[in-house]
């Protein structure tokens, strides 16, 4: 883990687009709620995770970035990392669980 430290808010800032990308998709097709509900619900909570697990790695560089030049948006962002801070880890069982059903389902219910 010594390694990987210095990476860290970049790894947390990729996962961070990387999951609001994927809530952004989620939502552009709703479609799949009607074909594939499962999988859509699977989606969404799964780049719901990664978004979440993604800012509290990443939000030292996501305020020097990012909201550098914002001093709202910037306490805004802090007060909600207090917020999941506490949630931590729940958050990383719940990203090892969602991950794991993710991978599951997306050989049962994925849309082509």
């Amino acid at each position: 883990m010594e390694k990987v430290e210095p990476y860290q808010g970049w790894i947390g800032i990729i996962f961070c687009f990387w999951g609001v990308w994927g809530i952004i998709t989620a939502i552009l097709n709703l479609g799949w709620l009607s074909t594939s509900p499962v999988w859509w619900i699977t989606f969404l909570a799964g780049n719901l995770v990664s978004a979440g697990l993604g800012f509290m790695l990443g939000s030292g560089l996501i305020n020097k970035f990012f909201l550098s030049n914002n001093a709202a948006a910037r306490v805004r962002a802090e007060e909600l990392r207090e917020t999941i801070a506490p949630k931590q880890g729940k958050l990383g069982l719940l990203g090892i669980a969602v991950g794991s059903w993710m991978i599951i389902a997306s050989f049962l219910f994925s849309v082509a």
